[in-house]
């Protein structure tokens, strides 16, 4: 009897434990603008795949999708109800209700979509275009030939009682454009289900429900539908509005939608703004007197998308900028923090920060000298670090540059500036100086006068509240890699006193012993620059570095631990490509920044094993969704090639390359054109050869410039007019990896045909070198962390709660500590053997994380020279990794940390201390 009911039992559990079986619904999809879109390679997307990709999560459904793409859209969609209304599909979307249709198929309760009629014009007359323009004239609508229904609708939207128009009656969407382009019609009249070609939205009108329906033979069908759509409403309540705005939102409207900016913008004949100088990377004049910087930049991109002319007029810092402001002639003051904090009260208003920077000091050597009682800070006229002169002697600056030369030339001991600007004039003058963190933040933005620019206020703050990360990092990098064009005249007027010298001592002695001595001063004069700009540069890159690491420890653990079983499928998906993105993107930036090891060619090869199939899929991943922003048709093919066959190679070298080239190609490929990605293999000898090609049907490289491509920093000006962004690093970086892999890199090109670039590389397969593919497999020694207790020390919140979740599943009971002193604090005040171990972060306020080990080792503590304590820095260089352990740290793990590498160097560390003949 016993054993009759353990077998029911276990029966039982199998039964409950089973997963429940995924239902086929088939689904009519028609090629359809913004609802229903797919590409030869078979990607589908559109409103309503990714409506019912998350309604199948619900409902248990698995999606199969009947693609429809011959014919023109009349002729699809008569398909697609054919085959609805002959049962072989389940499903078709954007269906309007429509009386004579619903014997054909079954309507759920709610629609899940809403389309609207739409007035649209030409770009470059649209603002002349709007409808109150139109009160007192007569105007010319082009339609297709409208139902009484259609007509209706229109009469109530622009009753003919207050306006006098005619319709335009056309055949198809081609003659309604033909009709507006010859200037027989002001409008276009169609609905937001079309696509736009490129018109701008005028007004909006009429909202048609759009539905999802049901053949009429499956009411049981239909119940789930309701039922699913229902549970998605309630829990995704803004996904119709998210969907909507992805694909059918106009963006050009995006910055201006109320009619008093509209207004703004029609009267407005000029933005005339107020640029402080020498706040650079923000503000500044180049050597040519045009102005430059990231806020101008972006000035200069909001008034491109809101059709505003803008009027620079440039003032020294040490004008007084609050008079001019008075004037009522300016009306929107650009600056670094510092000059606008010069302006404030009523009237003068900040808009949202389009910059958060860190506050950084530079000082000389006199500021580490402890016997000298009383310091002085070199501050600027006016900002709130004059105010911090309290111990300390005061010396008033115009601009940060001349306070970086006062701390520089002695003249100051140091002084404070955001890091951008403390970065950019080092670089440009190589001051020989000392940056350290300071623990405070810069927010920077614009300062809006008057209440009659409240209209611009609005739209700057929603310009930039919109403002992606791609953009800004452009725009930034751009500013960053520009230098003075003649050395020589930045020389002479940096070092007057030398030059003149020079110039005397050339003419009283002879010819060739000038010569010697002018070539041997000017090699040590340039060994000295180079040394020092060396070391600006290291500091530089370390702490840019520091700052783009921190959001990628942030991005990658939190797309680990969220997308770690948690989730539907395609939330896991999502997390699992954003996770493989954002570790490419940090091998990038490690590689980028670590510029130095570039240049002297000591970048070393790590190779893995791994396959062609995995590699294909990592890269669509990172370029598909680039490709679809763009418009631009992506595929990547292997044809006749092994996809599972391990090979043994460096793959984030080899996706650097590939990513660097299809990026190039989506760059200066137009909108509706094709990047393919072709992969190949040919067997020579004891080796395999990879071909990979990557082609476009852009706008083609020039003879001229394909000469001189690979060098670095050059750019094709013709091409750049057309495109955005561009360091001049991408080609390089290909020939310099692809020569480092014993491969080589060949472009055909023709300007208006595209572009083909080739790839050879050698790749040896895995079993070829055991041991390197053996190491890659160990496992992490198993470890039982349960009642162990970490103590967490870092400032960012999200660094904290991305180490938690981390720690916290694999049993460890987790304190935290915000800085250095408080971690210090925490140990001490605890009994001895209360830790395991300590995660410590190392740039911090207060106390940074070398000083707070140093003081814990230092401590009279019986357990203070044994606890294991472990770096988990975004200060990522090898003289980082010794600075660590020469304070006291047991390890130096870099961000983003990686969860095996963590939880492997805890469970040594923590073993070996268990182990310890003093445990």
């Amino acid at each position: 009897m016993k054993k009759l009911l353990l077998i029911m039992t276990i029966l039982l559990l199998f039964a409950v434990s089973a997963p429940a079986q995924e239902r086929v619904v088939r689904v009519a999809f028609p090629l359809q603008y913004g609802f229903s879109e797919f590409d030869d390679s078979g990607n589908l997307g559109g409103y309503t795949w990714e409506y019912l990709e998350k309604l199948a999560e619900f409902n248990g459904w698995k999606c199969e999708y009947v693609k429809i793409a011959s014919g023109d859209i009349n002729e699809r969609l008569t398909e697609a109800y054919r085959m609805i209304a002959e049962g072989e599909v389940d499903i078709i979307g954007a269906t309007m209700y429509r009386p004579q249709l619903s014997h054909l198929f079954l309507y759920p309760k709610a629609p899940y979509a809403t389309v609207y009629t739409r007035l649209s014009a030409l770009p470059g007359t649209y603002r002349e275009k709007n409808l109150s323009n139109f009160l007192d004239g007569h105007f010319k609508i082009a339609a297709k030939q409208l139902s009484d229904y259609r007509r209706r609708e229109l009469e109530l939207f622009l009753p003919h009682s207050a306006y006098d128009y005619e319709i335009i009656e056309c055949g198809k969407g081609e003659d309604q454009m033909r009709a507006l382009k010859e200037g027989r019609a002001d409008l276009l009249m169609d609905v937001t289900a079309n696509t736009s070609n490129g018109l701008i939205e005028v007004s909006r009108f009429a909202p048609w429900p759009t539905f999802l329906v049901v053949n009429n033979d499956r009411p049981e069908l239909l119940e789930e539908l309701d039922d699913g759509m229902a549970k998605l409403s309630a829990t995704f309540p803004r996904l119709q509005l998210t969907l909507y705005e992805k694909y059918f939102a106009d963006k050009p409207l995006s910055y201006f939608e109320s009619g008093p900016e509209r207004d703004y913008i029609n009267k407005k004949t000029s933005v005339r703004v107020l640029c402080i100088e020498k706040g650079a990377p923000y503000v500044f004049l180049d050597s040519e007197g045009n102005q430059r910087g990231i806020s101008v930049e972006l000035l200069k991109s909001f008034s491109d998308a809101a059709g505003l002319e803008l009027e620079f007029k440039t003032v020294s810092p040490e004008t007084d900028v609050r008079l001019l402001a008075e004037s009522g002639y300016y009306d929107v003051i650009a600056g670094v923090t510092s000059a606008l904090e010069r302006v404030t009260g009523a009237g003068y208003i900040k808009t949202v920060p389009h910059s958060r920077v860190e506050s950084v000091l530079f000082a000389n050597e006199g500021y580490f000298d402890a016997n000298k009682k009383v310091k002085t800070m070199a501050a600027i006229r006016g900002s709130k670090e004059a105010e911090w002169h309290k111990g300390v002697g005061l010396r008033l600056c115009d601009s940060v540059e001349e306070a970086l030369m006062a701390v520089a030339s002695g003249g100051a001991d140091f002084g404070v500036g955001n890091s951008r600007t403390v970065d950019f004039y080092i670089s440009q003058n190589r001051f020989d100086v000392r940056v350290l963190p300071s623990g405070k933040n810069y927010e920077l933005g614009y300062v809006v006068c008057g209440n009659e620019n409240l209209p611009l206020l609005a739209m700057l703050n929603r310009y930039i509240e919109t403002i992606g990360n791609d953009e800004l990092y452009n725009v930034m990098t751009g500013v960053f890699n520009y230098s003075e064009k003649n050395p020589i005249e930045l020389f002479i007027r940096r070092n007057p006193t030398l030059v003149t010298a020079l110039f005397i001592t050339f003419c009283l002695i002879t010819l060739a012993a000038a010569t010697l001595f002018v070539f041997h001063h000017r090699e040590t004069e340039r060994n000295a620059l180079l040394e020092r700009a060396n070391a600006a540069k290291s500091d530089f890159l370390s702490r840019m570095s520091h700052d783009l690491r921190t959001p990628m420890n942030a991005i990658i653990g939190l797309s680990e631990t969220d997308g770690d079983g948690r989730g539907g499928g395609e939330l896991r998906r999502d997390m699992e490509n954003i996770n493989s993105a954002g570790k490419y993107l940090l091998s990038i930036i490690s590689d980028t920044l670590d510029m130095s090891r570039m240049d002297s060619d000591k970048m070393t090869l790590r190779p893995v094993a791994f396959t062609l199939g995995e590699l294909r899929k990592d890269i669509t991943n990172i370029i598909s969704q680039q490709a679809a922003a763009k418009g631009v048709f992506f595929t990547a093919s292997a044809p006749e090639v092994d996809l599972e066959q391990p090979y043994m190679a460096d793959k984030t070298r080899l996706e650097q390359i590939l990513i660097n080239l299809l990026n190039n190609a989506i760059k200066f490929t137009p909108k509706g054109g094709s990047v393919t990605l072709t992969l190949r293999t040919d067997k020579e000898w004891e080796t395999t050869r990879l071909t990979a090609i990557v082609k476009d049907s852009g706008i083609g490289i020039t003879p001229e410039f394909q000469e001189k491509m690979f060098e670095p920093f050059l750019l094709d000006a013709e091409r750049q007019a057309g495109a955005s962004g561009g360091t001049g690093l991408g080609l390089s970086i290909v020939k310099k990896l692809t020569e480092l892999m014993n491969g080589s890199v060949e472009c055909r090109s023709a300007v208006g045909e595209g572009t083909e670039f080739t790839v050879n590389l050698p790749l040896p397969t895995a079993d070829e070198q055991p041991p390197r593919g053996e190491e890659r497999e160990e496992k992490q020694p198993e470890a039982d962390f349960a009642g162990c207790r970490i103590l967490l020390v870092d400032d960012h919140e999200l660094n904290i709660i991305v180490a938690e979740r981390l720690l916290e599943k694999f049993g460890f009971l987790v304190d935290t500590a915000a800085n250095g002193q408080e971690a210090a604090d925490k140990f001490l005040a605890g009994e001895p053997g209360r830790y395991n171990a300590i995660l410590m972060d190392v740039r911090m306020p207060v106390m940074d994380g070398l000083e707070a080990a140093k003081l814990i080792r230092a401590s009279q503590r019986e357990d203070a020279e044994k606890i294991p304590i472990i770096a988990m820095s975004a200060n990522a260089f090898a003289e980082d990794v010794q600075i660590s352990r020469a304070a006291g740290m047991n390890e130096h793990l870099s961000k983003p940390i990686e969860p095996d590498k963590l939880l492997e160097t805890l469970a040594k560390f923590i073993k070996k201390a268990e182990d310890s003949p003093d445990a």
